[in-house]
């Protein structure tokens, strides 16, 4: 489901991201996510506060996706985490999850 607001948060990282030149996202994979109950979403909120996990948008209510990039180490733990509270996580193709920079 491509949104206006998805298309300008996915050029504001890659804007952001060319402004940094050593910053490399090598393996870096995007996963969309949606809440479809309250405790998934206060799980989600919890899982913000993590500084290694890069939320695209903000959890805000039920039914409507978050887009998180997760570095390629934490790729299983992330997975298992996600899986564990039923939601279906959705990996993003073609975003150029090698090198998220060039984009």
């Amino acid at each position: 489901m491509n949104t206006p607001l998805t298309s300008l948060v996915v050029i504001c990282a890659i804007i952001v991201s060319s402004y940094q030149g050593k910053l490399r996202y090598d393996n870096y994979q995007v996963y969309r996510v949606i809440p479809e109950n309250v405790e998934q979403l206060k799980f989600l909120n919890h899982l913000q506060a993590d500084p290694g996990l890069r939320f695209w948008r903000e959890v805000t209510t039920v039914n409507r996706h978050v887009d998180i990039m997760v570095p390629p180490d934490r790729v299983n733990e992330f997975l298992q985490l996600i899986r564990s509270k039923q939601m279906k996580p959705k990996l993003f193709k073609g975003v150029g999850t090698k090198n998220l920079h060039k984009f």
